[in-house]
């Protein structure tokens, strides 16, 4: 095996095998252990991933015993409820191990403040420590856009646009990747009135956890100053896409993966950049490679996971309730101060 390769740990559910295996072959990963929920299908899923790779069965075990340089859970079910699980991962974070996840790690904004998930591991709390390859703020274009934006002027109004197929994770994926880009041009909601369409299958079904959640997400978001947001989030619709639009004083910026461009109100382009991107690639392992090869260059604890894991679950509230909800109402429950 290249010693060039980096040592993973991954967990994940046996329809994200394909999705994984082309993540590996461009981030230059070596599967040396493999596990799934899925009940005495651990061998069977480790020896179509990577036939090499050791079988596992506990992931609170494997990850309190890895000697891998990253721990990758493309699905990790309930884990990180349980404070054994909270120390098992503390523990591996002592040791220097990278912990990257395709699902809101820890799953709750009401665990972030009085839980082991607020202690401090080399000198941030560990909640801010384990790494959301969902979450696009890592993105170099989202970056630029950004940077854009401050001299873009007065913003009235933004739409926000996240999809992928399931493999890539839930809804509750897809909707923290979108209150994330939203938080990252717009700051925080005052209120959040969402609807959730459910795949036919699930029609019904309840959902207490944003992990739990399948299908389309549509929400109408109003901020304390007047301007307002739409977002549409699916976990049945590819490709992988993130796409953000901002009216105001400067025009329209257009942002999505590959690039932006903000255009004056005339119509006259004022600033572009777009990456190319070569024409077979796969959206959705070439998205994640990217933001986990930023993640392994430059880590660096996040300081904002509760308000948008607050703001996530504050739609799926909504979505649950037919009524409209505030972010705050969650942050002040979790003894977490507003932004």
């Amino acid at each position: 095996m290249d010693s060039s390769r980096i040592n993973t740990l991954c967990w994940l559910r046996a329809d994200q095998v394909g999705l994984l295996r082309a993540l590996a072959q461009q981030a230059a990963l070596n599967f040396v252990s493999v596990g799934t929920e899925d009940r005495g299908r651990s061998a069977a899923v480790a020896a179509e991933l990577q036939p090499e790779a050791r079988a596992e069965n506990d992931l609170r075990a494997a990850l309190s015993a890895t000697d891998a340089d990253l721990v990758l859970l493309g699905d990790a079910g309930d884990f990180g409820e349980q404070p054994a699980d909270v120390s098992a991962i503390a523990a591996a974070r002592t040791r220097g191990v990278l912990i990257c996840s395709l699902e809101p790690i820890p799953p709750s904004v009401s665990v972030t403040s009085e839980s082991q998930w607020a202690q401090p591991v080399a000198a941030a709390p560990l909640h801010a420590q384990v790494v959301n390859l969902a979450s696009p703020e890592t993105s170099a274009v989202m970056r630029e856009a950004r940077h854009a934006l401050e001299g873009f002027g007065a913003m009235t109004a933004l739409s926000v646009s996240v999809t992928a197929g399931p493999e890539a994770g839930s809804l509750g994926a897809r909707l923290y990747a979108a209150m994330d880009l939203l938080f990252m041009f717009a700051g925080q909601p005052e209120v959040i009135s969402a609807q959730v369409v459910q795949p036919r299958a699930l029609r019904g079904a309840r959902f207490e956890k944003l992990a739990q959640m399948h299908g389309t997400l549509t929400a109408s978001v109003r901020f304390a100053d007047q301007r307002a947001a739409a977002i549409l989030a699916s976990n049945q619709n590819g490709p992988w896409h993130h796409g953000v639009t901002i009216l105001g004083e400067g025009g329209r910026l257009r942002v999505w993966d590959e690039g932006f461009v903000w255009t004056d109100p005339s119509g006259k382009i004022v600033d572009e950049h777009r990456t190319e991107m070569p024409a077979d690639a796969e959206p959705a392992p070439t998205g994640l490679a990217l933001r986990l090869r930023h993640a392994i260059e430059s880590p660096k604890p996040r300081s904002h996971t509760a308000v948008v894991l607050a703001m996530a679950e504050t739609a799926m509230l909504s979505a649950r309730t037919g009524n409209a909800e505030s972010p705050s109402t969650l942050l002040r429950t979790a003894g977490v101060p507003d932004r």
